[in-house]
């Protein structure tokens, strides 16, 4: 079983059609991003050309597609995937339809690393040198990454809730 990668994907174009598209399939998105072809190694192929094993899972659409102010259309797509993201599946998609603007802020808490891959290649920070059982050193660490980056993933937030849930933990423990 793999470590799951949380991801937030936020794609925009001119077209209404191609971000409704993705939003529709949002359960198929790296398929529908790069389809893979019939009669070939499923697991190498999607290894190869997606950079992650499997479909995104528990795809949900978190943001509906809307249009902007610069008159372009957006959707934010949240979910899961095998070990990292998919950043060969969006560089590919980005390349077949250069109005298509595809970002993923990603989480992997298993590894202990959080990025973003915005299409200018993909930028790793490691968590290691940060206690995140400790508040003030969550701050230091959402000050030390980009806001853009802590703020699609509620990284604050999340980080903050881990440490309360520790700590309600800790204390039923002492209670027994």
């Amino acid at each position: 079983m793999p470590n799951w990668c949380e991801c937030v994907f936020v794609f925009s174009h001119e077209s209404e059609a191609v971000i409704r598209s993705l939003g529709e399939k949002h359960g198929e998105l790296l398929q529908t991003l790069r389809p893979m072809p019939e009669g070939v190694d499923e697991y190498q192929w999607r290894l190869a050309h997606w950079g992650t094993k499997s479909e995104v899972a528990w795809a949900r659409i978190t943001m509906e597609p809307a249009l902007l102010e610069n008159g372009r259309w957006e959707v934010e797509i949240m979910g899961d995937c095998a070990w990292g993201p998919p950043t060969d599946a969006l560089a590919w998609a980005r390349a077949m339809d250069p109005g298509l603007v595809a970002e993923c802020a990603f989480y992997e808490p298993g590894l202990g690393f959080v990025g973003l891959d915005e299409g200018a290649g993909e930028e790793i920070w490691q968590l290691e040198g940060y206690d995140l059982n400790v508040m003030e050193e969550v701050d230091r660490l959402c000050d030390d990454l980009p806001g853009k980056l802590v703020g699609r993933l509620g990284l604050h937030a999340r980080l903050y809730g881990d440490i309360a849930m520790l700590e309600g933990y800790a204390r039923a423990l002492g209670e027994l």
